[in-house]
Formats: structure tokens, sequence, C-alpha cells
């Protein structure tokens, strides 16, 4: 099989992976422990984290996919800040004022601000930080500027708020993974800006990026979300430039080296970049469901406001009626800002995705 852009599964796998995401933050957020996975490999992976670096896998392929469609940096960023930040900056302000009423408290302002002004301006900083220099002919100073590309650096809490929790205080930890999202654009961007987005490049970076992210691993440092993201990130890049045939052998083969990895813990990590992508590609062209959810993807909504709605659940002890019923209203109570997400904000600013183009470019599958 060959992956078709225009026809596959990618709608309902992503659907899919943000039901596992719930899935995951469920046994946490309700006091059930960990997953099943989470203690199959040793604390190494989990079903959550499995679900977060499959997404980064797709993403890679189709972000590239898309900038080599435009083959314009600011047409580029035009779609991808449609595409993240409006729904992004819409759950800051249901969840920092409606979250906080709910429990009779006041609306926490300075969550929003944190979360809604301050990248904003962190992004201004990096891009002129970045264009002036270029634009005056001297070199740029790369570590001050990349210090200043927090781009969502996320307050977690809001005072006062599920302070009995069985995972206490926090409100949407799930947002922390945006910042890591948006970077890998803004870099494929410049790759492609400085017309180094080719197939070399990307294997070149996917090699340096892959030693590292094991490398990191068995120091023991913790702080390697960044390098697991760009691993995952820049083979579904890679599998774009290097169009792999999807069998159905070999997607067998990458299912049980997966495993075998967790099971042994550590050998996951060199294996999981590799053998996640296949796996995600070619579910995507071997599943019957091209058509799922078509013009509808309500994905992105059940991952930013799941957690929030969780928290909430367990917050009027909801969590003690059982697992699969904890889970299962999560599921239920989610789809419905989900459903708002996308129907009165994320759809509509995709509506300004052709807006600066001097023709209607073909619509875009990410």
């Amino acid at each position: 099989m060959q992956f078709d852009s225009k026809h596959n599964s990618i709608g309902f796998l992503r659907l899919f992976l943000a039901l596992a995401v719930i899935y995951a933050h469920a046994g946490v957020l309700g006091g059930f422990g960990y997953d099943f996975i989470y203690h199959f490999s040793n604390q190494v992976a989990s079903v959550g984290s499995i679900a977060v670096d499959s997404f980064f896998s797709l993403s890679g392929y189709l972000i590239a996919a898309s900038y080599l469609r435009l083959q314009s940096l600011p047409l580029f960023l035009w779609h991808r800040v449609l595409r993240i930040f409006p729904a992004y900056w819409v759950c800051l302000i249901v969840v920092g004022i409606g979250t906080p009423l709910l429990f009779g408290a006041p609306p926490d302002l300075g969550y929003i601000q944190h979360n809604f002004l301050i990248p904003l301006l962190d992004v201004f900083q990096a891009i002129v930080g970045f264009i002036l220099p270029l634009l005056s002919g001297s070199f740029f100073n790369a570590q001050t500027v990349t210090a200043s590309i927090p781009f969502m650096q996320i307050q977690h809490n809001i005072q006062d708020l599920f302070p009995n929790n069985p995972h206490p205080n926090t409100v949407n930890a799930s947002l922390w993974t945006l910042q890591h999202e948006f970077r890998a654009y803004v870099a494929i961007g410049m790759l492609g800006w400085l017309g180094l987005l080719r197939k070399n490049v990307i294997l070149g970076l996917l090699t340096f990026i892959w030693i590292a992210y094991v490398a990191f691993y068995r120091k023991g440092d913790l702080a390697i979300s960044p390098i697991r993201f760009s691993a995952f990130f820049l083979m579904g890049a890679a599998f774009y430039f290097w169009e792999p045939p999807l069998k159905h052998s070999l997607a067998f083969a990458s299912l049980i080296v997966s495993i075998a990895g967790l099971a042994s813990g550590e050998s996951y990590i060199i294996v999981a970049p590799l053998t996640t992508t296949y796996l995600m590609l070619w579910l995507a062209a071997a599943l019957p469901f091209a058509d799922f959810g078509k013009g509808k993807d309500y994905s992105y909504g059940l991952y930013i406001y799941a957690f929030p709605i969780q928290q909430i659940l367990s917050a009027y002890h909801l969590n003690q009626w059982g697992f699969l019923v904890y889970f299962l209203l999560s599921v239920c109570c989610t789809i419905i800002p989900a459903a708002l997400s996308w129907h009165l904000v994320e759809s509509t600013a995709l509506h300004w995705k052709h807006k600066f183009s001097k023709k209607k470019l073909p619509s875009e599958f990410a």
C-alpha cells in the first residue's frame, strides 16, 4: 500500500488517540493508578505517552507535506496559527472563568493572562530576535533567541481549585505538549524557508535527535520531552520523503518489536520512533475509515478540554463510581465542548486560511 493524502483514516486515528489520552488520564485523575502499559514497560511508557508520540509522528508527516504544498513561510505559519491558537485561547478563557465559577470562586484572570498574553509576547520577541539580525546582515544569537521561545509557558493551577483531588491543584496539564508541537511547526517552516526541507537534511537531523534521545534517556535525564517529541516528529517527516511500502508483514513486525521493547523497558526507547510511525501510517492507509468525521475534527477539542473536565468530575466525587463509569463520563462530557470548539471556533478560524493567498490552494489534510 501507499499512503494517500486525500483518502486515509487519519481523522479516525486522531480521535482514537485523543480518547486514549483521556483513558490514560482517567487512571491518574480518578485515583485508579497508572495504566497497564505503564507497569508492563517498567514505567518507560504508558497509553497516554504512546498516544501523544503517535500524534507527533502523524503531525511530522502532515506538516512537512503542508509546507511543501504551500511553499511560503508566512502562509504556512498563518495556517498553523489558525489551527492551534484560536481554540487554545478560547479554552483558556472558558477554563479560567468557567471552572472557578462552577465552584463559587472568582475567575482567575491571571491564569488567562499568563497563558494567553505572555506566549504572544514570547513569539513576537523570538521572531524579532531572529529576523532583525538577518535583515541587518549579521548573525543572530542562537542561545538568546532559543531562550525566548517558550511559546506556551503553561500555568497549570488556579488557586484553591481541586486541592483534594487524587491529582491535586492542576487544572489543565494537557496543554504542555502544545509548545513542543508549535516549535516543531516553526522548525519545519524555517527549514523550508532556508531551502533545507529535503530528504537528506531531515534524515540527518533525525539521526542526530534519535541518538540524543537514547543517550539522554540512558543518563536518566527526565527533561527530554523536546528531544523525544522531535524524534517522533522528524520520523514522520522522514516518512514523507522516504515513502516506504506499507506492508502488513512489516506492520506486524513493527508491532512485535514494539511489544518486545516495552517488555524489556529501555529497548522501547530505541525502536519506538520508527515502529510507532510505521504503524500509524500503515493504519491510516489500511483502516476503512477514510470518510470518518469528514469535515469534523473533534480530536483537538477532546484533547484540550478533557483534563479540566476530568478534574471537575473527580472534585464532585464521580470517580467513586468506578473507572469505567468515570472514563465514559469523561468522554461524554468532553464531546460537548469539543464539538462546540470545532463548529464555533476551529472551523471558523480555518475559513481564514486563504485570506492572504493569491489563489485558493488545495484543502489541507493537516
